[in-house]
């Protein structure tokens, strides 16, 4: 925006009669000039629209090939990405997801999700759909799970807030064969906040009990404890992650166990979820302890760290 101001505009028709101002033409201009003012910083209010761009780091399994030995081990993941949020609630999400690898391939996964959320009423929201594209990069598991729904509801009226959520993870395996999953989560959290001039910060810690049928190694965001904590090792080595034999390169065949559908409490998760906001820029960590309720799952940890910057305000 240009501002024009009445001591300027004789500079600027200094020399010219024609075009030099008279008095009302200077009152004019400067009540239009101060409403120009006026107007784009009531617009910089109610922005209906809002941009993040950032990054998120975390840990994701991989295959280990050491000759004819294949084992997983857990490497680091980065993933640039770009929001877009309506002040209505719903939004658009975009993510490129890479290993920190030596190889040249490192891509593993593109994500685009389609989201509501709703955090300044009594009951919290998060509903989102996800499609995975994954890019075949052999250095992660397969999973046919390329689709979530995601639910999450909060209602924080108490003090100790009863959580839900739920992710449904469906797709197609190699034989065209639909394949999908479930996992809930229910349990209960506490929101903690803290504000001055320049850190606004959130504190939540939550406990849940996690329950599936866990039959595919997937990025759903109910099961991250198989696919991003350091739990997923031992998840690949007894269950199945969709495809009885896989070539890893080398030479070397990975086989896994056969898939098993049962539904049932698989850990207890212990979540602190916090996020700091000094101006423009978000710090959000992200981390859990998981402790195991049956036989088939080990204690494990999960972490991720979340970077983003904030353009316009809702």
């Amino acid at each position: 925006m240009i501002t024009i101001h009445s001591q300027s505009l004789e500079n600027i028709f200094e020399g010219n009669s024609l075009l030099k101002p008279t008095t009302t033409m200077k009152k004019i201009l400067l009540m239009l000039s101060l409403f120009s003012h006026l107007f784009v910083k009531a617009q910089e209010k109610v922005n209906p629209v809002s941009f993040q761009a950032g990054f998120t780091t975390s840990t994701t399994a991989t295959y280990h090939i050491i000759d004819t030995d294949t084992s997983f081990k857990n490497t680091f993941t980065i993933a640039p990405f770009l929001r877009i949020m309506h002040r209505s609630g719903f939004g658009l999400n975009y993510s490129l997801n890479g290993i920190a690898s030596d190889s040249g391939n490192n891509i593993f996964m593109h994500t685009t999700s389609a989201f509501y959320e709703e955090y300044d009423k009594p009951v919290n929201l998060n509903f989102r759909y996800t499609h995975f594209f994954f890019t075949n990069n052999n250095a992660v598991p397969y999973t046919p799970i390329s689709n979530e729904l995601y639910g999450y509801v909060a209602y924080k009226k108490l003090w100790l807030a009863p959580v839900m959520a739920a992710s449904f993870g469906f797709g197609q395996d190699e034989n065209k064969q639909q394949q999908s999953g479930l996992n809930v989560a229910a349990g209960f959290t506490h929101n903690f906040n803290f504000s001055n001039k320049t850190l606004q910060a959130d504190i939540a810690p939550s406990v849940f009990i996690n329950a599936g049928n866990d039959m595919f190694y997937s990025f759903v965001r109910t099961a991250r404890y198989n696919t991003q904590g350091n739990g997923s090792k031992n998840f690949l080595k007894n269950q199945s992650h969709g495809r009885g034999n896989s070539n890893r390169g080398n030479g070397t065949t990975v086989t896994t166990s056969t898939a098993n559908n049962q539904f049932t409490f698989n850990n207890a998760e212990l979540n602190v979820y916090s996020s700091f906001t000094i101006g423009h820029f978000e710090i959000v960590p992200d981390m859990s302890v998981y402790v195991p309720l049956n036989t088939n799952n080990d204690f494990s940890f999960y972490w991720q760290l979340k970077l983003g910057y904030n353009v316009g305000k809702l």
